[in-house]
């Protein structure tokens, strides 16, 4: 891979910037493999298969930095890196999303390559964070989700 912003040759680690359709959901704690939680429930962001799109990919942090404002200003949002949350506003018009429901979102995840034992690669994410959540009056999702549980595959870990 090339860094989109110093054009430098990939290292195992780096930044992933990526398009997605995403929902929450609240699960008992207990359902997650090999968590222990304070609490009884946990809030997980679930991603609709095959929706995930790498639009963007930078070698290190500063190379992040000084793409960052092009993309805000880009994807037009006025409130990027909205708050935790299940109802947050859109990063665009500030409409509030019900992250319950199907919606876009922008990710930035911190990533490593790891190659495994049967020599294929795999990428570790490190640490993620959201960018932008918009509402579908600023951008649609574009496909009509039958069912979340046809269409999706729930994260591991929590949001």
């Amino acid at each position: 891979m090339i860094c989109d912003h110093c054009g430098g040759p990939s290292t195992p680690c780096g930044l992933s910037l990526t398009r997605s359709l995403q929902w929450m959901s609240i699960v008992p704690a207990k359902d997650l493999p090999g968590y222990n939680w304070p609490s009884e429930l946990v809030e997980c962001v679930n991603i609709v298969r095959d929706s995930a799109e790498e639009i963007g990919r930078y070698c290190s942090h500063p190379c992040w930095s000084a793409a960052e404002p092009d993309w805000i200003a880009a994807l037009g949002l006025t409130r990027p890196y909205p708050p935790a949350g299940l109802a947050v506003p859109c990063s665009r018009c500030g409409t509030l999303v019900d992250r319950l429901r199907v919606h876009v979102a922008y990710n930035l995840s911190d990533e490593c390559y790891v190659e495994e034992s049967d020599g294929s690669l795999s990428v570790k994410p490190n640490d993620e964070d959201t960018l932008a959540v918009l509402c579908n009056r600023c951008e649609s999702p574009g496909v009509e989700v039958e069912t979340q549980e046809q269409t999706s595959r729930p994260e591991t870990a929590p949001a």
